[in-house]
């Protein structure tokens, strides 16, 4: 049988996953991450067998389980990924969560701050300067980092390496960003209003509540930033991912 380097669809639990590279499974089952009783389909294949039964992965496997090991799915049904939507049963709590965090909660954190930033302007006729950083600068800068981020954790709940390294340039430029907002642009557009001769209404009723809470879930998407990133930095390598994508 050839031993050409291919693309494999795994069995994991009864779940189809893949196809992964002969890398990314080879070392699954250096690690342990993977069993040697596995199951694997070549791509473009239908028969499927133990790791240890493919010549490609004979050497690298330890011995196989006494145990029977777990039949693949009946059917394929052509599913490159696992069942949820969100998250992979592959992944740790805090990976899980990742995913979650970047493909749902920041959306959701930045459509808020469009909202915020449109129903001030209207209540308190916002200066030229807050306006030009507001929806020219920041706003802009914010949604690329958002759409790269729910990019990233897509690809982090495929398993893909591909989308650590994303997650850790988003949140890199995020803090950049903030640090810019918060020692250059704040300071400026305080003096600019400070120096209006016709000052602005504040905001009231529910304007401020909505600032209220984008402050609270700003501070909370911070705080959760910072941990995931330091975890990562200290954790990205223990993840079952495949390097090749």
């Amino acid at each position: 049988m050839s031993t050409q380097i291919r693309r494999w669809w795994v069995s994991v639990d009864g779940r189809v996953e893949g196809p992964r590279s002969q890398a990314f499974i080879l070392m699954g089952l250096q690690t342990g991450q993977l069993s040697s009783g596995v199951q694997l389909c070549p791509e473009g294949s239908a028969e499927w067998k133990r790791a240890v039964e493919w010549p490609e992965f004979m050497v690298s496997s330890p011995a196989a389980s006494t145990l029977p090991p777990t039949p693949p799915p009946a059917q394929y049904q052509g599913s490159r990924t696992n069942d949820r939507i969100l998250t992979n049963p592959r992944l740790p709590t805090l990976a899980n969560a990742l995913c979650i965090f970047t493909v749902v909660l920041l959306p959701l954190y930045w459509v808020l701050g469009a909202i915020v930033s449109i129903v001030t302007l209207e209540e308190t006729d916002a200066g030229l300067a807050e306006f030009l950083y507001g929806f020219l600068v920041r706003g802009p800068i914010s949604l690329g980092i958002t759409i790269m981020l729910v990019v990233a954790g897509l690809r982090l709940r495929n398993l893909r390496a591909s989308g650590v390294r994303l997650i850790k340039i988003g949140f890199i430029v995020d803090f950049a960003l903030l640090a810019v907002s918060v020692f250059v642009a704040m300071p400026v557009v305080a003096f600019v209003a400070a120096n209006d001769p016709n000052p602005s209404a504040q905001a009231t009723g529910f304007a401020s509540l909505l600032m209220l809470l984008q402050v609270l879930t700003g501070v909370g998407a911070l705080a959760f930033e910072i941990v995931a990133f330091i975890w990562l930095l200290n954790n990205a390598t223990t993840l079952p991912l495949d390097t090749s994508r």
